[in-house]
């Protein structure tokens, strides 16, 4: 299992919770940081790896992707810089959460282009697509709330920035 800067960690005897069904107990290997094996059976089990953690009674799920967050650790996804939008994928990543997009509220046009910037600017500094974020949930795109919104169930949505949808000209400045 080692090689030239390979490292190995075995995730052994959790409850591992696959796309299609649940594995019990099953193991992991993890190789750079990435997974590299699902193993069903103990008998199946590479012989050595760089270190081993006991799972038992513990429940191993995929990375959860939040949808539809206007911000965290005092971050407003309208209004944060770059660093600030790394703070809160920092802290979406303590939460078991690998991807996520900001997501803006109905306003002027001038603020949805300063946020699509920042968001913009805070995604190139991310690694490519399948490469693990150790610093934090990767930002996937953006979740306009609104601007077409029914004025009659806008909730706290403000009003005022609401816009009629007439044809996809209507969507050029978004």
């Amino acid at each position: 299992m080692k090689g030239a800067n390979l490292t190995t960690t075995l995730l052994r005897n959790a409850r591992i919770v696959l796309p299609e069904r649940t594995v019990e107990p099953a193991s992991l290997l993890i190789q750079n940081n990435s997974i590299a094996r699902l193993f069903e059976s103990t008998a199946d089990l590479p012989a050595t790896s760089d270190s081993a953690i006991d799972l038992r009674g513990l429940t191993v799920f995929p990375g959860f992707i939040d949808v539809h967050i206007h911000g965290a650790v005092g971050v407003d996804a309208m209004a944060a810089r770059p660093e600030e939008l790394g703070r809160v994928s920092t802290f979406l990543a303590s939460q078991g959460v690998t991807g996520w997009l900001p997501t803006l509220v109905p306003a002027p046009t001038i603020d949805y282009a300063l946020a699509i910037k920042s968001i913009g600017d805070a995604m190139k500094g991310q690694p490519q697509a399948g490469c693990l974020r150790s610093q934090g949930a990767r930002i996937l795109g953006v979740h306009y709330e609104g601007p077409f919104v029914n004025s009659a169930q806008c909730g706290a949505l403000h009003k005022e920035f609401f816009r009629s949808f007439s044809g996809t000209a209507d969507l050029d400045d978004l």
